[in-house]
């Protein structure tokens, strides 16, 4: 819940700063001039990273809180029922949770990043495949988190259309003419400084100091970063930290994989689901982006991990509290 509230908020400010810009930070910050500034962060990229999280570990709590026992009718529910269940005291605040989801994910959209754009869409694909593989049991889960993913599309159509439609733009054009994206001449001047220290890379945190001799690219800007957490991680780190840290991943992947297969309560295999989506995310997000060393974006992930590999049955009593 901290976590979706949090995120929330976050999203309002963004929505509102993006209708309301003004080329300053909170309005009254200095002017920035060529960034893309989303709510409290400077590059968009780095909220939509965060909502990759914060979106799988909300759609946790819905599928773990399950059905109640008022649907079980013999009679198809009309929408009175329905209304009069939702304003009915057994009604809890998880109720809340499909329409704050609409608003974190439709401004993930409206933020512009591409590769954030990317890494939510296939995040809640996974979380529906991942539903529907359970069995039948989950399959009316699956369903409703497929047309969640619809609507988290239309609302960030209807917040922001013309931002939309420029972030498909722009993703298209970098795709259909690689050979003119910035990103990719990066990457490849960070391989051939890669090169230069192939095993043990240059250093954590050095890729603005080491880059600078091996640039090709002519542009009016500094390059502290590598446009990618795994090119800048081999850059840093060489092979061995590039293949320390692919090992981590992949161990806490099985983890969570392992522990969504063979739980039986519904709350740890919700949210081991969840967490397995929101690393998948993220791994997704830093292919073409600079996420993860964002500290705020690197707690909420391993804390949601953390979540996903300690949950307990028991704590699907407390999921609403």
């Amino acid at each position: 819940w901290t976590m979706l509230g949090m995120g929330t908020l976050i999203s309002v400010l963004g929505i509102v700063q993006r209708v309301t810009w003004n080329h300053r930070l909170y309005w009254i910050g200095p002017e920035i001039e060529g960034g893309a500034p989303f709510g409290p962060f400077v590059n968009r990229a780095h909220f939509a990273g965060l909502m990759v999280v914060i979106v799988p570990m909300a759609l946790a709590l819905v599928i773990a809180r399950g059905p109640g026992g008022r649907r079980h009718r013999r009679r198809r529910p009309t929408w009175i029922d329905r209304l009069r269940e939702r304003n009915s005291t057994e009604t809890d605040a998880t109720r809340l949770i499909p329409f704050l989801v609409l608003a974190v994910g439709g401004a993930a959209l409206v933020s512009g990043s591409r590769g954030g754009a990317v890494a939510l869409l296939a995040a809640l694909l996974a979380m529906t495949v991942g539903s529907l593989a359970h069995g039948r049991s989950w399959s009316g889960w699956a369903a409703r988190l497929a047309l969640g993913s619809v609507l988290i599309v239309l609302a960030g159509v209807w917040i922001g259309g013309d931002i939309v439609y420029g972030t498909v733009e722009r993703l298209a054009g970098e795709l259909g003419r690689p050979e003119e994206s910035s990103r990719l001449l990066v990457w490849a001047d960070a391989l051939r400084l890669w090169r230069a220290a192939p095993m043990v890379g240059t250093g954590f945190a050095t890729f603005g100091v080491a880059f600078p001799p091996f640039r090709t690219l002519q542009a009016p800007v500094i390059f502290s970063h590598a446009e990618s957490d795994w090119v800048q991680l081999l850059t840093d780190t060489g092979v061995v930290g590039l293949a320390l840290a692919l090992a981590a991943v992949g161990s806490l992947g099985l983890a969570l994989l392992r522990r969504y297969r063979h739980t039986e309560g519904r709350w740890a295999r919700a949210l081991s689901l969840a967490g397995l989506v929101a690393l998948g995310g993220s791994v997704v997000q830093g292919i073409a982006n600079f996420n993860l060393p964002i500290m705020s974006n690197f707690i909420y992930l391993a804390a949601a991990v953390g979540l996903a590999v300690r949950a307990s049955d028991a704590g699907a009593d407390r999921s609403t509290e």
